[in-house]
């Protein structure tokens, strides 16, 4: 993977792990380290899972704010949901595995370190 990940890309992955996503479970605990092994390999096919999933997030939003009922809301945001379930299965990923990794780098300072390391040299 050839990728060049800007350096604002690697400040937001950082912060948007620290804030909820609908596909990450929040079950992380401050200073929890998780003892699950990840690849460098899974760390890059992470980032570009959290990167789709955060676009997707971020076209639908909007959309479910100005939705007309509830109903409608619902149906934007299982339209989501699935769109990011695809996105994650299309880095290669399974979506537990990304909610894995996403929990083990709230609570993994080193893990994070990996990932934000990868991303710079890649």
């Amino acid at each position: 993977m050839n990728k060049r990940y800007p350096i604002a890309l690697i400040v937001a992955l950082t912060t948007l792990l620290w804030l909820a996503t609908p596909v990450i479970a929040q079950d992380a605990m401050p200073g929890y380290e998780s003892g699950v092994q990840v690849t460098d390999t899974e760390l890059m096919q992470f980032a570009d899972a959290m990167q789709a999933v955060n676009d997707i997030r971020d076209q639908y939003s909007q959309r479910i704010e100005g939705a007309q009922s509830q109903d409608q809301a619902q149906q934007l945001q299982q339209e989501a949901g699935q769109r990011m379930t695809i996105a994650v299965q299309e880095s290669g990923m399974t979506v537990d595995q990304y909610n894995e990794i996403a929990v083990a780098l709230q609570g993994d300072p080193q893990l994070m370190q990996r990932l934000e390391q990868l991303l710079m040299d890649s």
